[in-house]
């Protein structure tokens, strides 16, 4: 199975696609920023502060490494990672949760020519949940309906945790800045946050100009001609003419890496 054999589900308006990522009222797969609402945003953020206070003690450590110690994650890593890879290590840790990894598909039956979601297929037999980042755009959401159709045959589906997909989006990261901001300023709704440097190669840029735009922020990006791609307004964002400007009256200014693509 191929990507192409997805055209017709991943060329569809976002709308569209979100309730295929959700279980009900929950999240069922995280894929992308626009899922996120201002209800779910404040109780993630609540329960993440409940973790980070109870976790400064022994017995809540104690506590909360015994909620998740029946499952098992797979970190499908198969782009280069430190931060989010380790960042994502530490909290199945933190819950309990039992981990392996990949890292290198050239040490899996991906060497043999085994296809990356027949992996995911495999994965999803051993694991209880897949948090995976790939240098492929898109195969993160197209992970999701591969669940999700399983599931419709009545075998076993579970979770897909974007940590970036190509140059699409990284939601994980969006939704840690989204906590941050509302942690240090109270709110996000009205804040005019600024967004600067490669934003045509950033994946993170992407999903936090979704991600706030629709907290009700106003975003404004701000960068070389040659790193700011053509059709980011459609994002919702202001593309300010210089930095001076960008920055001028924000509350959060971001500042983003030049990226580094290597074969």
């Amino acid at each position: 199975m191929e990507l192409h054999e997805y055209e017709s589900r991943l060329n569809r308006p976002i709308m569209m696609k979100i309730p295929e990522f959700q279980r009900n009222e929950r999240l069922k797969h995280v894929i992308s920023s626009e899922q996120f609402d201002t209800g779910l945003l404040e109780h993630l953020s609540n329960v993440a502060t409940m973790i980070k206070n109870i976790t400064g003690a022994k017995e809540g450590h104690d506590y909360l490494s015994s909620l998740l110690s029946h499952k098992r994650a797979m970190l499908y890593f198969t782009q280069a990672s430190t931060r989010t890879f380790l960042s994502f290590m530490a909290a199945c840790q933190i819950l309990g949760l039992k981990c392996n990894e990949i890292r290198d598909p050239s040490v899996s039956s991906e060497y043999k020519g085994e296809s990356a979601f027949d992996s995911v297929r495999m994965f999803s037999s051993y694991f209880d949940i897949i948090i995976m980042r790939s240098r492929t755009p898109d195969f993160a959401e197209c992970c999701a309906y591969v669940m999700n159709d399983l599931e419709e045959f009545n075998q076993r589906s579970v979770p897909i945790i974007n940590g970036g997909a190509g140059a699409d989006e990284h939601p994980t990261q969006a939704l840690l800045d989204m906590f941050t901001v509302r942690g240090k300023k109270g709110k996000i709704d009205g804040l005019r946050i600024a967004i600067i440097g490669d934003i045509s190669h950033s994946r993170v840029a992407r999903s936090n100009i979704l991600g706030f735009t629709k907290m009700n922020a106003q975003v404004v990006v701000a960068g070389p001609p040659t790193l700011m791609p053509p059709e980011i307004e459609r994002l919702g964002c202001e593309v300010a003419p210089s930095l001076e400007k960008a920055i001028e009256g924000a509350d959060v200014v971001m500042m983003l890496r030049i990226q580094f693509f290597f074969n």
